[in-house]
């Protein structure tokens, strides 16, 4: 065998950076930007939708233990929360209604804090 001699060169890293490689990297990593500003922004809609329904069924329930506590208070004799002959049924039910309307409070300023950036313009 006979030995071969090598001439090893050097590859020059300004070969990669050659102008229209340098703007697919540019419009590539632009597109990928793209992407994840779309799936946030669908992501947000997809919770407000969510927090929406599950407002509105909440509110739905609210009017439910109303007409309850309502009928309740027809048929018992004592109308004094602070009366001991109170009917238990009906106290338990304000306090899940008064739980329900703070729920629907925390989870409406939750709603307008996500549909806040949404409204925002988003610089170009």
């Amino acid at each position: 065998m006979t030995a071969q001699s090598h001439f090893e060169t050097v590859k020059d890293r300004r070969e990669n950076n050659q102008p229209g490689r340098v703007r697919a990297i540019l419009a590539k990593r632009r597109a990928q930007n793209e992407a994840r500003k779309q799936r946030d922004i669908e992501a947000k809609i997809r919770a407000a939708r969510q927090l929406q329904i599950l407002i509105s069924n909440l509110k739905r329930e609210v009017v439910h233990l109303d007409d309850s506590i309502r009928s309740e208070l027809a048929l018992a004799d004592v109308r004094d929360p602070s009366h001991f002959a109170y009917p238990i049924l009906a106290m338990t039910m304000e306090a899940r209604r008064e739980n329900l309307t703070s729920t629907i409070a925390a989870l409406s300023d939750r709603l307008a804090s996500i549909d806040q950036p949404r409204a925002d313009p988003t610089p170009v």
